[in-house]
């Protein structure tokens, strides 16, 4: 199988470089309105990235990632800034 959501995924699956380096789990998948994936939610143990379908290929119960861990735990990092920037950014201002 190969990306743009053109395999089958569950949550608990293996994810890995494409050297074989383990770099977490599968923790979700979003699909489409068609109902392809098109993103899954990548759990690297202290991080979570949400990653397009087109970065895996899936083969059995292992899905292989385009990007190394560290792209990945990258990604998760500013994802996780722009979460904490766009929380602050989009309270609405107390009434007091």
């Amino acid at each position: 199988a190969s990306g743009a959501g053109n395999f089958a995924v569950s949550p608990g699956m293996m994810v890995q470089d494409a050297s074989g380096r383990a770099i977490g789990t599968v923790r979700s998948a979003k699909a489409d309105a068609d109902g392809r994936i098109d993103s899954l939610l990548v759990d690297t143990g202290d991080r979570i990235a949400s990653l397009p379908a087109s970065n895996f290929t899936a083969s059995g119960d292992v899905v292989t990632s385009a990007m190394s861990k560290g792209e990945v735990r990258k990604e998760a990092r500013q994802q996780d800034s722009g979460q904490q920037d766009a929380g602050t950014k989009t309270q609405a201002p107390s009434k007091q």
